[in-house]
């Protein structure tokens, strides 16, 4: 509060005036400010920073350069040259879920751990990631969003060779972990070879012809269902593709004696012959995790902005500015006392506060004043 007295008038009167509220302005600059400071730390974020994904097999690793990654977005100002130098190796993954209740088939805990080096040269060491809980290296952050199953395949051709011999991802479609792959097996002889097909880690089958469907996404009964191509996989031809899909346009599809597709169907351990006289075998199950690399710098201020923002808007909407004058002036042989007040924010409550303010001044008095002389 702040207050003055203005100098006596030729009547011989006196003025007092205070004002409270000074808190309010301070709280809007603090909000105005703060908005600035929120869209300063947002629009560096998007300019500088950058976000990618990332799928990495148990027992596999990641180094963080452009070509390691699934997907990769930056900002207009981001140089991939700057990406900061670390790696990490999967070595497990942890995928549990809830076996019973309403909440059946409900993840329960998804955890990756392995060791990662910050630099090129860096030491080794643990790390342990779970959801909302990342791995921050460098100024970048290592998120744990997802994760599925890898089939580790085992493929021979018709002269004999493994030409393949690797966990393939097979990324969920749906919440029980139906899942789709393919495998290119580009090394293949007489021609190449390309699979496509589903996973189920619990299969389950109605007694029918219908195909079997997964009942749990944890892997109970595993199966593996594989359609065979041959031909050219196109990769020959030096363009990139996904390999998640399968380029048929110079594949063609194995059939069976009638006429239809020709399938494999295989558990853990199972091995099918193929029609060109190779082999192909489901070796064993492991597991992938989906990781979300990202930075954004600043990410701080638009953070430590909105949380002062916040106080500086309840400072400003709870503090309410009012000011007050006190004038006394010779009436004769009286003395006049005369008070105002006035609210910078409208409220209700002015004259109540007023009639206590009226009420400490004639305590002060000694109740000497006349309320006939009371002016509002």
């Amino acid at each position: 509060a702040g207050g003055g007295a203005g100098p006596a008038a030729a009547n011989d009167a006196a003025e007092v005036r205070a004002e409270r509220g000074y808190l309010r302005e301070l709280g809007n600059l603090v909000f105005h400010t703060s908005i600035v400071a929120v869209l300063v730390g947002v629009a560096v974020g998007a300019l500088f920073g950058y976000r990618g994904a990332a799928i990495v097999t148990q027992g596999d690793g990641f180094a963080n350069v452009l070509t390691q990654y699934d997907e990769f977005s930056s900002g207009a100002l981001f140089d991939t040259d700057d990406l900061p130098p670390f790696s990490l190796q999967l070595d497990r993954m942890v995928a549990r879920f809830w076996t019973e209740g309403p909440q059946r088939g409900a993840p329960r805990l998804f955890e990756a751990s392995g060791s990662y080096r910050a630099g090129v040269d860096g030491a080794e060491k643990p790390y342990e990631i779970r959801v909302n809980h990342p791995l921050a290296v460098d100024g970048t952050s290592v998120f744990l969003v997802g994760q599925g199953y890898a089939p580790v395949i085992r493929v021979t051709d018709a002269q004999g060779d493994v030409v393949f011999d690797g966990a393939v991802p097979f990324l969920p479609a749906d919440g029980t972990y139906t899942s789709n792959g393919v495998i290119k097996v580009p090394e293949a002889q007489p021609e190449q070879l390309g699979f496509q097909g589903f996973f189920l880690p619990t299969a389950v089958s109605d007694g029918t012809e219908e195909a079997s469907i997964s009942a749990f996404p944890g892997a109970v009964n595993p199966l593996l269902g594989l359609f065979v191509f041959h031909g050219d996989l196109g990769i020959d031809d030096g363009l990139p593709q996904s390999v998640y899909v399968l380029d048929k346009e110079n594949l063609e599809q194995y059939k069976n004696a009638d006429g239809s597709n020709f399938r494999v169907s295989l558990s853990p351990g199972q091995e099918a012959d193929l029609p060109d006289g190779g082999t192909i075998e489901f070796v064993d199950l492991t597991l992938f995790a989906r990781f979300q690399i990202a930075s954004t710098p600043l990410v701080w201020l638009p953070l430590g902005g909105i949380s002062i923002g916040i106080v500086g808007l309840v400072l400003s909407l709870a503090i309410r500015p009012r000011r007050t004058w006190v004038r006394a002036r010779r009436d004769g042989s009286r003395t006049v006392v005369e008070v105002a007040a006035l609210d910078r924010v409208p409220r209700d409550d002015l004259g109540t506060s007023l009639d206590e303010l009226l009420e400490r001044l004639r305590s002060g008095l000694g109740d000497r004043t006349d309320p006939q002389k009371e002016t509002r």
